[in-house]
């Protein structure tokens, strides 16, 4: 008989017996070391996801800081001069963001919006660009040439526009500038112009009213203007028309020999009557057009057309502008006054050649003289000059 189970147990030789276990601990070992390096290798990948999740994270809330910053800016109308608002570690999700804002002093008055965004270790920088409008001082004088000054009194020269300009107003956008023979232009900001041909005689004033360009012209034509430079004329409405204002929903005309008149958008004009001598201005100061004449006559008007005789204030008056609460003329010989609503005038004397333009501009009121000389003054009526530009300064226009 035969013993099967000894014979069972002694199928591995004991010379193989190491073998075997050496076989096992080192299939161990290299199961033990790939499991590390998984390990390993997993760990670096986890920490290299949370590095990219948190550096998205980090251009998230950076780029919510721009925003942040182009709001503020669009929001608090900044111009040249004022402070410049900065965010610094505002909360913002897991993290927070500072933001800086730096004006690029470049002409077209760029605006650097830098913000940073930070969560855990990770950082990130966002720019945005915002270009803002920076008012500047436009001058259009007798020699045609049109020019752009800032507070200081630079100014940049933006060439000839052709004959003598008198007359400037805004516009869809744009500065346009009436001329002597009638030629019509239209700038933007950077000072590129077009012409828009010519209108037929002198273009005296110009104004705004009812979303069209209204031109006033020598021997009594009125004309409506698009944007698109094309006009609608309405006729002669008798002698010169020297000046142009909007006031109680009418355009006003001022005409030479004193005629006043009103008309509706359709160009329907009213007559008001003979007010005196030559209307040489017109300006809304309060609740009444105020109406300025040559050889110094001031009146104020109600929407009616009735107005009320404040006296002759001097030479004629030239040009008027309301500034710091009070109504400004401007009076040829170089006489400045400011009045109150009732009409009475305190002189503030003697400031050179003709006073032609008058502009609020820098919380300051300027004045454009005869010969070229720009200055300006503060409410009490003391005035400095800022330059000399040679020509005469017809027109001064903030835009």
């Amino acid at each position: 008989m035969t013993n099967t189970g000894r014979t069972a147990r002694h199928l591995i030789p004991h010379s193989e017996e190491g073998f075997v276990l050496l076989t096992v601990l080192f299939l161990l070992s290299l199961l033990t070391v790939i499991g590390i390096t998984l390990n390993r290798t997993g760990g670096l990948n986890s920490t290299i996801d949370y590095n990219l999740i948190q550096g998205d994270r980090a251009f998230y809330i950076a780029n919510a800081g721009a925003h942040h910053g182009l709001f503020k800016l669009d929001n608090n109308n900044l111009l040249r001069g004022d402070p410049i608002p900065s965010l610094i570690d505002v909360p913002f999700g897991s993290g927070s963001y500072t933001v800086s804002i730096t004006d690029s002093t470049s002409p077209a008055g760029s605006i650097l919006v830098s913000a940073t965004g930070e969560t855990g270790d990770a950082l990130r920088k966002v720019e945005k660009w915002m270009s803002i409008h920076i008012p500047y001082l436009w001058v259009g004088k007798a020699n045609g040439r049109v020019h752009a000054c800032d507070p200081e009194a630079w100014c940049a020269n933006h060439g000839d526009l052709g004959n003598q300009i008198k007359s400037m107003a805004l516009f869809s956008g744009l500065i346009w500038t009436g001329h002597a023979v009638g030629e019509l232009n239209s700038c933007n900001s950077s000072g590129d112009c077009i012409s828009h041909g010519d209108k037929g005689d002198d273009i005296n004033a110009i104004a705004e009213f009812s979303g069209k360009l209204w031109i006033g012209q020598k021997f009594g034509e009125l004309q409506s203007c698009l944007s698109s430079g094309n006009c609608t004329t309405y006729g002669g409405q008798g002698e010169d028309i020297i000046s142009l204002a909007v006031f109680s929903d009418k355009l006003w005309i001022g005409h030479k020999m004193g005629e006043l008149q009103s008309c509706d958008a359709s160009g329907n004009c009213t007559s008001h009557g003979d007010k005196g001598n030559d209307i040489k201005s017109m300006v809304l100061f309060g609740d009444k057009l105020w109406i300025g004449h040559s050889l110094g006559e001031l009146q104020s008007c109600d929407a009616s057309g009735a107005c009320t005789n404040h006296g002759d204030k001097g030479n004629d008056i030239n040009v008027m502008h309301e500034f710091s609460g009070k109504l400004w003329l401007g009076h040829k010989m170089g006489e400045l006054k400011s009045c109150n609503s009732s009409g009475g005038c305190t002189n503030h004397g003697d400031k050179g050649d003709d006073i032609f333009s008058m502009e609020v501009f820098d919380d300051k009121l300027w004045i454009g003289q005869k010969q070229g000389v720009l200055q300006s003054c503060n409410s009490s009526g003391v005035c400095t000059e800022r330059k000399d530009m040679g020509q005469d300064l017809n027109v001064l226009l903030e835009y």
